[in-house]
């Protein structure tokens, strides 16, 4: 896990407790509001930090660290910047060009050329995601119990990209060298290194995208259209396995206003080889966490769990039942990041 990553769970954080904070009831959403709790942050980014209240919740939290103090000082100072308003998203453009071998690795599917065009829900939910879609990667997988996602890599960094991202980044690093001038000490260093390594501001970036899409099957989930994920791949990187995101919608309640939500949809990235996963509780016996087996399809996998289930083992399997990888997840809850690591 990088530093970005580590601020954005922090802030994903923050947000929940004031929530927690300001509203001790329950929350009653509207029909089909979509509740995706990465989709809250869609990038570390100066765009995010423009929201005051929930920056003022980050600074005053307890055990931030001295980097990430000095990290979100110089992406507040800089948020006007022209070179790092968000350029990545004003108009959508269809491509014909592939996707990086850093993604084709893991989902070998996305390496072959589609024939014909996408389904034409498929292209508008892909469209109204903006910048640089590879229309040849867009793909509608259906899978058991009615439940609907949509694939495509965007050529870029979905959610925020700087509008002239080498010149964001000196923007940012001569900030940092005014409030921090000592070149060799420890703590510019870090922060340095995250500022050059953002994704945000760095060429060559792809995204996979994967997000919900309404089901036409009659008494199936409702998880309503675009709650989903952007799992970003650098130049040489490789598109990670296992879970990577979660939507889940709720509704009006009855008499007592209780709002009914949909199971929490979990969407995972299968390790190349897999054809099935195995869900099982963490804790054998636990009554709130039931075991379930989610099929492979074009390199992916979703599967639900109650909302209060406990942590679980994840085991994605070949045809034969050999374990390619196991690992425990947290199910997310209100005031939990996901949290997914290996096993013993």
């Amino acid at each position: 896990m990088n530093g970005f990553d580590q601020l954005e769970r922090q802030l994903l954080d923050a947000i929940a407790a004031r929530g927690r904070r300001s509203n001790r009831g329950a929350q009653t959403r509207s029909p089909g509001h979509l509740r995706s709790r990465r989709a809250l942050v869609l990038a570390l980014t100066p765009l995010v930090l423009a929201a005051a209240a929930a920056a003022a919740v980050i600074a005053t939290r307890p055990g931030e660290t001295a980097d990430q103090k000095l990290l979100f000082r110089v992406l507040e100072a800089t948020k006007q910047a022209a070179a790092c308003q968000d350029g990545g998203l004003r108009h959508t453009v269809l491509s014909d060009a592939p996707p990086a071998r850093g993604i084709t690795a893991t989902i070998p599917e996305l390496a072959v050329v589609s024939r014909g065009s996408p389904p034409a829900a498929a292209l508008r939910l892909a469209e109204a995601q903006g910048g640089t879609i590879l229309v040849h990667t867009i793909r509608q997988i259906s899978f058991p119990g009615g439940i609907r996602l949509v694939m495509f890599v965007n050529a870029g960094r979905a959610g925020f990209e700087a509008i002239n991202p080498t010149q964001c980044v000196s923007a940012r690093l001569d900030f940092l060298g005014q409030v921090r001038p000592k070149p060799s000490a420890r703590l510019r260093a870090s922060v340095a290194h995250l500022i050059e390594t953002d994704l945000s501001t760095r060429p060559g970036v792809q995204t996979l995208v994967l997000e919900t899409t309404p089901s036409r099957r009659s008494g199936a989930p409702q998880y309503g259209s675009g709650a989903g994920e952007g799992i970003p791949v650098a130049p040489g990187a490789t598109l990670p396995t296992g879970i990577v995101g979660q939507a889940s919608a709720c509704g009006p309640g009855g008499p007592h206003h209780t709002p009914r939500c949909t199971p929490a949809l979990y969407m995972g990235i299968a390790t190349p080889g897999a054809v099935r996963v195995s869900i099982k509780p963490a804790r054998p016996g636990e009554p709130r966490t039931p075991s379930r087996v989610a099929h492979v399809e074009d390199g992916v996998f979703v599967f639900t769990l109650p909302k209060r289930a406990g942590p679980i083992i994840v085991t994605q399997l070949t045809p034969t039942g050999k374990a390619l990888s196991r690992k425990l997840f947290a199910p997310f809850t209100p005031s939990t990041p996901p949290a997914n690591g290996p096993t013993k």
